[in-house]
């Protein structure tokens, strides 16, 4: 008898471990579900040279450029500073300069070049946020690509966003240098940024971009069997 007794309590000592395992499990899945983004931006700010030299490429500040479609049927752009930061494959940026909102990225570097991710408003909930994708260029300083999110209207807009690299620095005072040589101090609404010397590339890069985009637009598609 005792020894029966012995033989479940041994079971139903196996089955709780088992059991506090998968809750286990289930909770520390849970937490990277919810957590991953905020987790990724702190070990990126903290730990960003932790990762090949390749992606290390990324890491510094970028003078980012992109356009969008406003609902007062408008285009519009924006100028920002971005610190890009990584962590092995996976990048981060913040804006640490420019007007208005202030952006967070969230991407991942593919085979060195390609940063596949999303981005959204990093001050407060609301229908600012969508997707991204850049080409990090041969010689490394710049990324071209395009974004696509929701506008005030909730239909789903794109553009090109090009990223000029200013320093490979991402520290406070590399932050302050950049900040007096290309921001014009104002209020949160009315702080500029720019640069008269990457001004100049800019039109080159998207000029670039727009003929790299062999597609056709949506108004020249062909119907199905024309």
């Amino acid at each position: 008898m005792q020894h029966l007794l012995g033989k479940k309590g041994g079971e139903m000592q196996v089955v709780l471990i088992v059991g506090q395992m998968l809750v286990g499990a289930v909770l520390a899945l849970t937490l990277r579900i919810l957590f991953e983004d905020k987790f990724t931006l702190f070990f990126s700010k903290y730990f960003g040279g932790l990762t090949s030299k390749r992606a290390r490429r990324l890491i510094g500040l970028w003078y980012s450029v992109f356009w969008y479609y406003g609902v007062d049927k408008k285009v519009h752009r924006h100028t920002h500073v971005l610190a890009f930061r990584t962590v092995g494959n996976r990048v981060t940026a913040t804006t640490v300069a420019g007007p208005y909102i202030k952006y967070q990225m969230f991407a991942k570097l593919t085979s060195s070049i390609y940063i596949t991710g999303t981005w959204e408003n990093a001050t407060s909930d609301n229908i600012y946020h969508g997707a991204c994708q850049f080409v990090l260029q041969p010689e490394g300083s710049v990324q071209t690509g395009r974004w696509v999110g929701w506008n005030k209207d909730q239909a789903v807009g794109a553009g090109p966003w090009i990223l000029v690299r200013i320093s490979s620095d991402v520290g406070e005072s590399a932050i302050e240098s950049v900040r007096q040589r290309v921001v014009t101090p104002g209020s949160t609404n009315t702080e500029t940024v720019y640069d008269a010397d990457i001004e100049q590339v800019i039109p080159t890069h998207v000029e670039l971009q727009r003929q790299r985009e062999a597609l056709a637009t949506w108004r020249d598609a062909q119907e199905p069997g024309a």
